[in-house]
């Protein structure tokens, strides 16, 4: 079996922000993290091929929303982060 790492604080912030807002586009995403557009496509696309995000055309944005793997991986991701700010 392949493996595959994808956890990076932006990809983190990514999934964590679609979570939140159930749905959203990529431009707004990019602005919260402080990213690029193109640097949230990249992001986008790799979320996309493993399964955690779809992301369908409509008109000329892009809905982002979590699949179900994607879901599981959000509640992983929010009960860390949640714990890890208790530690502070």
């Amino acid at each position: 079996m392949k493996e595959r790492y994808f956890l990076s604080k932006k990809t983190v912030q990514f999934i964590l922000l679609v979570g939140d807002w159930k749905i959203t586009n990529v431009a707004r995403i990019a602005k919260k993290t402080k990213t690029t557009f193109s640097n949230a496509l990249i992001i986008m696309k790799q979320l996309q091929g493993l399964d955690i995000i779809k992301a369908p055309k409509i008109g000329r944005a892009r809905r982002i929303e979590l699949t179900e793997k994607g879901l599981c991986i959000y509640k992983a991701l929010s009960e860390i982060n949640s714990k890890m700010k208790m530690l502070d």
